[in-house]
């Protein structure tokens, strides 16, 4: 830890020797003082801690010793905050390991799912920790935006804090211009997004033949290359099912229209090999 202002951590002090005043004395730092509180500590070193200009009165109590206000190199934090809520008179690192530091209730962010689990290096890259370093959604003071503006800069509008995969793909896609009905709702992402980039999932074609041109090609029970059928899938189908097709006859069929008996006759009755109709 490096020093500032004028505050010198030592990573060989001995544990701290409860000093023999009456808790609320205010006492200017002295030799005496100095020494029953850190038997082992060079001369020199409690000198350049106590002896600080504007920063020689502490207070020595059997149940804190505290630097004056403006001494902490983490910035200002509540009074009733002691330095040993996270640091040991043995050694200033490694920090006390649990903290008695509550970050939900005593900072403005809550610390919630993964953020839990993640170092305090991991956002706060310098001592200083009373300055906020998240503003706005916060998100993006840490994340980078891999979909690189595409979507809304607000990340919990798809993402929570628990994981960045852990997501309502459906529910999120109904808010886009291509909402999921029937038979998409159920398809995996990629299932349409194959092959594209992390993070980019922008469509350019929404033409139902752009995702199913190899349907259109393979069908065998009606052959719609070879009769040159439309290539608007939803000319004759809906979303819900391929096999439910509503086409009209006479469009597709160059004007022959199923009046009578033929419009309740089964299509493979008349669509067979041997009469060219497949």
């Amino acid at each position: 830890m490096p020093v500032a202002s004028g505050f010198s951590p030592v990573d060989r002090l001995t544990p701290v020797q409860p000093v023999n005043l009456d808790p609320d004395t205010t006492q200017t730092s002295s030799d005496s003082v100095q020494k029953s509180v850190h038997p082992s500590v060079q001369d020199s070193v409690l000198k350049s801690v106590h002896n600080s200009a504007q920063k020689s009165v502490y207070n020595s109590t059997q149940k804190s010793v505290r630097t004056s206000v403006g001494d902490n190199p983490h910035g200002v934090f509540s009074a009733d905050l002691q330095c040993e809520a996270c640091h040991t008179s043995e050694s200033w690192v490694p920090a006390r390991e649990p903290m008695d530091f509550d970050h939900s209730s005593m900072t403005r962010f809550a610390l919630i799912g993964r953020h839990q689990t993640v170092s305090c290096e991991s956002c706060h890259t310098q001592l200083v920790f009373s300055e906020p370093v998240i503003s706005g959604d916060g998100c993006e003071t840490c994340h980078v935006d891999v979909h690189e503006g595409a979507f809304s800069e607000t990340c919990s509008d798809c993402h929570d804090t628990i994981s960045f995969s852990s997501v309502d793909g459906v529910m999120i896609h109904q808010r886009t211009s291509f909402q999921l009905l029937g038979a998409h709702a159920a398809v995996s992402c990629e299932s349409c997004h194959d092959g594209q980039a992390d993070g980019h999932f922008v469509i350019e074609d929404t033409e139902c033949f752009a995702c199913h041109e190899d349907d259109y090609v393979a069908a065998e029970s009606f052959d719609h290359a070879g009769r040159g059928v439309s290539t608007r899938c939803e000319d004759c189908h809906t979303m819900f099912s391929w096999e439910d097709a509503f086409y009209e006859h006479a469009v597709v069929s160059g004007g022959f229209e199923l009046l009578g008996a033929h419009d309740q006759a089964d299509c493979a009755s008349c669509h067979t090999p041997d009469m060219g109709l497949v």
